[in-house]
């Protein structure tokens, strides 16, 4: 068997990990902007790390060994299969449409996690990152619960990594 296909099986056994765990832990973080039962957002976070360490690919694991993994009961295995066969799970797709779009937006600021995105959507009615950034600079965010003007700067920080990664170019554009 030549070298490139075993280094493609490889990497698409563990793209396939890597897919599915990210699914369980977008879900436990819509569940938590929801405000959702902490022992099942714990539940979903601690499958996308099982998940993710996985050595083997997930696609060629029978049931018994998918529930055998640990943090992983049938109703997982079910959302497993689905992604597998299907390519999505409609749990995670129906809480897309719960979720305000921008609210994921705003988790992708370095620093802010669900909680907090919940916090300043209710609080604030912040939708998007652009919005934040205005409130922060305001410093209309000290105040809120657990955001002092240590976290206020933080964020902005954050913002300006999150928008500077926008701006990132092929080497080969930069370096010609």
């Amino acid at each position: 068997m030549p070298l490139w296909f075993i280094i493609y099986i490889a990497y698409y056994k563990k793209m396939k990990n890597q897919e599915i765990a990210r699914a369980f832990s977008e879900i436990a973080d819509l569940l938590e902007l929801k405000g959702e039962n902490p022992f099942r957002i714990r539940a979903y976070r601690r499958a996308a790390q099982n998940i993710e360490s996985l050595s083997r690919d997930i696609s060629k694991l029978s049931e018994d060994e998918l529930t055998a993994i640990p943090g992983i009961g049938k109703d997982l295995a079910g959302k497993i299969r689905e992604y597998l066969s299907h390519g999505s799970m409609e749990a995670l797709e129906n809480l897309r449409q719960e979720v305000p779009p921008g609210l994921t937006g705003i988790m992708s600021v370095p620093g802010v996690g669900p909680r907090t995105a919940r916090l300043l959507f209710e609080k604030l009615n912040v939708r998007d990152v652009d919005e934040l950034e205005a409130l922060a600079r305001e410093g209309r965010l000290q105040g809120l619960p657990g955001i002092r003007k240590k976290t206020e700067e933080n964020i902005l920080r954050g913002i300006e990594m999150l928008k500077r990664g926008r701006e990132r170019q092929p080497l080969g554009k930069v370096l010609p």
